[in-house]
């Protein structure tokens, strides 16, 4: 039993973290949609949008495509395990910051691959 004295609300409370991680998840996978598209339209509106891309296609679609990738990692990692704990020599990280070190480190990995392979 946890400090919340119930086991009734322990289960409502696991409940409220999965409706609260899918809402976060389809939150940020919807910003980020709406603003690529509306870039999109403003740079085929104007002509622009095929130089932008040819010039600086890491920039324009590989960053950001990192960055929700790292999220989509995070969030099925915390799903799946429960929440992130890394310990780093000297330091420990438990709760958000665990989840933050842990984005961090999975964004850094990702633009390290296309550096790489670029």
């Amino acid at each position: 039993m946890s400090s919340s004295g119930s086991p009734r609300w322990d289960k409502w409370e696991e409940i409220a973290r999965r409706v609260a991680l899918w809402i976060t998840a389809i939150f940020v996978a919807c910003i980020a949609g709406f603003g690529i598209l509306y870039a999109e339209w403003n740079l085929i509106a104007t002509g622009e949008y095929m130089s932008l891309i040819k010039h600086h296609y890491a920039f324009m679609i590989e960053i950001p495509s990192s960055a929700a990738a790292a999220v989509f990692v995070v969030l099925l990692m915390k799903y799946v395990a429960g929440n992130v704990q890394m310990k780093i020599p000297g330091i420990c990280f438990k709760g958000a910051a665990g989840t933050i070190v842990f984005w961090i480190m999975c964004f850094w990995a990702f633009i390290l691959a296309i550096k790489v392979l670029w």
